[in-house]
């Protein structure tokens, strides 16, 4: 697989942005939501996550030109348990 730098910046922030919750809880559940939710996000280099593990919110922004792909992620993480909502604001198209 061929890393780029836009793919690189995502996975980075996803490593910042969910890092925190990965280090300091040592919880199998948790890290299987946030790994499925990087798992997921891996092919839409313009969209990032985050997860409140708290209130078992995960957020969605950025933008993509594959909606349908975003539609059927979200539907994804919803089904996953401990996940209680997705919220998106990622952006379609040109």
């Amino acid at each position: 697989m061929k890393i780029t730098a836009r793919k690189f910046v995502t996975a980075s922030v996803l490593s910042i942005v969910m890092g925190f919750s990965s280090h300091a809880f040592a919880d199998d559940a948790l890290q299987k939501i946030i790994e499925s939710i990087k798992t997921e996000l891996a092919q839409h280099t313009g969209v990032i996550g985050g997860f409140d593990r708290e209130r078992g919110v995960v957020t969605l922004s950025g933008h993509t030109d594959d909606q349908a792909g975003i539609d059927r992620i979200i539907a994804k993480i919803k089904s996953l348990e401990g996940v209680n909502e997705v919220r998106s604001s990622v952006t379609h198209g040109d």
